[in-house]
């Protein structure tokens, strides 16, 4: 796929009609390393789509929301583009574009995708978490089984590796992005014109990892540093700064000493998220 083409093919159409919806055009942008320009038409197409649909653009604000990460993450004093990407109303906020707020997010994949980046948005670690470990139980579900009817595994495997890309965890990246890529390949009969059959392909070698092999694996699901919910969930409470996780207690209403250790309070969280684990994931089956 050429990204480069498709970007200006796009751009001529918007040149034509400024108000037309191309979601795939902050696709193409976004790999194109145009990371604010492709932030910022994600949140117009958002807009557009929830105006004239009046439904969830959940893809649409899932990517504006990965956009911003990786400017946050990749920003530097000499940037010369803008840090903040435009938000989008709420769909609950009173001057959202529909008189009502639209009906729940029905793809599960996609709902618990754009959960887990809008809570790193917001800095909610305890969702981000549980967000993740959801995904990740889903994309090792039938482990050692390439076949994904839905497109599940894929899926989840593809929104796992950009969010850990994002936020600039690039070995967890790279083999979540190798996982998807292995699935795509054996599912392709199973909606053969979804984009998501592309995406993997498209970020490794837009990313340069197709050489790296150290990811190769035979049956989809080489990924040495998390295999399941409870050890996602403690290696994302790893990656946590201090502050984070007193913040992660503090918003779930758990007391906090002034002398415990980072240790212990690591414990407290780890046990809290996985009682929420236990129920969520359950509730999500």
């Amino acid at each position: 796929m050429n990204v480069k083409e498709a970007s200006e093919a796009f751009d001529r159409v918007y040149q034509l009609k400024p108000s037309a919806y191309i979601y795939p055009a902050g696709i193409a942008l976004f790999y194109c390393d145009e990371i604010y320009t492709a932030g910022e038409c994600f949140a117009k197409n958002a807009q557009i789509f929830e105006a004239r649909l009046g439904m969830r653009a959940s893809e649409e604000r899932l990517w504006r929301d990965a956009c911003q990460l990786l400017l946050i993450n990749t920003q530097t004093n000499n940037s010369s583009h803008p840090n903040i990407i435009s938000s989008i109303p709420n769909e609950f906020d009173d001057d959202f574009s529909v008189h009502a707020p639209p009906p729940p997010e029905t793809r599960k994949i996609i709902r618990i995708a754009r959960d887990m980046f809008d809570a790193s948005i917001v800095g909610d670690y305890s969702r981000m978490i549980l967000s993740r470990a959801k995904l990740i139980e889903i994309a090792n579900s039938n482990r050692g089984s390439r076949r994904d009817p839905k497109l599940w595994k894929l899926s989840s495997w593809y929104f796992l590796g950009l969010h850990y890309d994002v936020l600039g965890h690039i070995q967890e990246s790279k083999a979540c992005m190798r996982n998807a890529w292995n699935l795509s390949s054996a599912n392709k009969a199973n909606a053969q014109n979804d984009i998501i059959h592309t995406l993997p392909m498209l970020h490794l070698s837009r990313r340069d990892w197709l050489k790296d092999d150290s990811y190769d694996s035979n049956d989809g699901h080489q990924l040495p540093v998390i295999s399941n919910a409870e050890e996602n969930i403690r290696d994302s409470i790893d990656k946590l700064l201090l502050v984070h996780i007193e913040n992660a207690l503090e918003q779930k209403g758990l007391e906090i000493s002034g002398s415990e250790d980072k240790g212990t309070l690591k414990k407290r969280l780890f046990d809290a998220l996985m009682a929420d684990a236990n129920i969520n994931i359950q509730e999500d089956n």
